[in-house]
């Protein structure tokens, strides 16, 4: 089983959405997600504007194993 961190830092480009755009502030909750099937909630712990950086407690991890995306495309054919 791989080890899952207890607090990650996010991108220089992410922190200054999340803290800028978005405008979190420390002790609001975050679900952060990997692209390839787990998810983490947490909580911002630290906002440090000048380094362009935002800490993230992490806690509740979730993964899925299978893709749950499922498509089923039809077509008509078309007369004449």
């Amino acid at each position: 089983m791989k080890k899952r961190p207890a607090f990650f830092d996010l991108a220089p480009e992410e922190s200054r959405h999340l803290a800028g755009s978005r405008r979190l502030r420390v002790g609001d909750d975050i679900t952060i997600f990997d692209g390839v099937g787990t998810t983490a909630a947490g909580q911002v712990l630290e906002i440090n504007s000048r380094q362009q950086k935002v800490r993230v407690a992490l806690a509740d991890y979730q993964s899925v194993d299978e893709d749950l995306t499922r498509i089923h495309l039809m077509s008509a054919v078309p007369k004449g």
